[in-house]
């Protein structure tokens, strides 16, 4: 959810609510989820706040936890895998930067961990910046090694 001009944080989260409200009994009738992906200077900045939005509303929501929004907030990512336990719906994956997946300083081995801990089983979505045609060969390949980590 992106900020919207001359509305205030809340407003737009109650919005979200409202509306996820409505939306949710139909995707349950089809068997569909709704995740929620955070994002700096977004209503949800961080995995901290998406976490605090499902508690508190106790919409049956899930959080899209994307390893380059986790960077860009500092988070942890062991701990930030531990927090979304039971509420992570899919993990984007991506390097540090936006890049190829695997590439910069981002500590997937740590995440993995956390999302092994946990029991995570969800999809993995690849999503980054493709510089050339032939990284997206090594971006699957990244990707199924993150898997297998997860699944170790």
């Amino acid at each position: 959810m992106n900020p919207s001009e001359n509305v205030s944080r809340q407003e737009s989260l109650d919005a979200l609510s409202g509306s996820l409200a409505q939306m949710i009994p139909a995707c349950n009738e089809n068997g569909m989820k709704i995740a929620l992906e955070f994002e700096k200077g977004c209503p949800l900045d961080n995995y901290r706040e998406g976490v605090a939005f499902i508690e508190e509303t106790g919409l049956q929501v899930y959080l899209t936890c994307d390893t380059y929004h986790l960077f860009n907030d500092g988070a942890e990512p062991h701990t930030a895998a531990h927090a979304m336990k039971a509420c992570l719906g899919d993990v984007h994956v991506s390097g540090s930067n936006r890049g190829e997946p695997g590439g910069g300083v981002f500590d997937f081995e740590t995440f993995a961990q956390g999302l092994k801990e946990v029991g995570f089983s969800g999809p993995l979505v690849v999503q980054y910046k493709m510089e050339d045609v032939a990284s997206i060969a090594r971006s699957c390949e990244f990707t199924k090694e993150f898997r297998s980590m997860i699944q170790a």
